[in-house]
């Protein structure tokens, strides 16, 4: 859980999309809900966002630091809202990642924070087709903002 929150009742964290060498996005599948997300997680007390980056990935994947290379970083702190109330916070902002899978022998491994069941390597725009839906305005931004790494030119739309 998260000990950083901001004076909007945000829970603070970050969001994390692992690329692999044939382009394509790792997803995960929750353990608790019928949906499929990109990792994330909160920011812990005197943690940065990028140690939180390294950190939640582990935690959530078992994909370790030494394995992937950071592509780039959110130029702004994306928000949503929960539809629920959630440890009394009403929603998150998070600073995003976009990482480079540079170990393609890396294990994933759910088992330390049980988040995911299941993982799937989909095409780039894919998460945005049914993500959870409170978050579809947050990955339809990131997924933009950073396809000019991936794609090498900024998206049409």
């Amino acid at each position: 859980m998260s000990l950083k929150k901001n004076n909007e009742n945000l829970r603070l964290g970050v969001g994390i999309i692992v690329i692999n060498k044939e382009g394509k996005l790792w997803l995960g599948k929750l353990a608790k809900y019928p949906q499929w997300q990109f990792p994330q997680g909160g920011i812990e007390a005197n943690e940065t966002p990028e140690q939180a980056m390294y950190r939640e990935l582990e935690e959530e994947t078992g994909i370790k630091p030494h394995q992937i290379k950071i592509i780039a970083e959110s130029k702004k702190w994306l928000t949503y809202k929960f539809p629920f109330h959630f440890n009394d916070y009403t929603g998150a902002k998070q600073k995003w990642f976009i990482v480079q899978l540079i170990d393609e022998n890396a294990e994933i491994d759910y088992s330390f924070a049980k988040e995911f069941v299941a993982h799937s390597w989909v095409t780039y725009w894919y998460p945005i087709r049914n993500p959870v839906y409170f978050k579809e305005e947050v990955y339809r931004k990131v997924l933009k903002e950073f396809a000019r790494f991936v794609f090498k030119r900024k998206p049409r739309f």
